[in-house]
């Protein structure tokens, strides 16, 4: 997905996305308002967890079925190719 690339996980069910390169594309807009208003997801934003230098990171919770994981990458995917 262009923009958007996940960091490997260590055994976990929470993945951590590096949109960097969505931020980029977003100017001005917060990432955390594209995710809600445009993905129609909500994900922890990575400024919880890694102050200013979380700032580029969406954590997304996994521990779900199979299904609704790939409907929420799907809704990603969707709204990426919208910018």
């Amino acid at each position: 997905m262009p923009g958007v690339s996940l960091v490997e996980p260590q055994g976990t069910y929470l993945m951590w996305l590096d949109c960097a390169g969505l931020v980029h594309r977003l100017g001005d807009r917060p990432l955390d308002d594209f995710m809600v208003n445009e993905a129609r997801l909500w994900m922890n934003a990575g400024t919880k967890f890694g102050g200013a230098q979380g700032g580029n990171f969406e954590r997304m919770n996994i521990a779900t079925q199979r299904a609704t994981v790939n409907e929420a990458l799907a809704r990603l995917a969707r709204a990426v190719d919208r910018l």
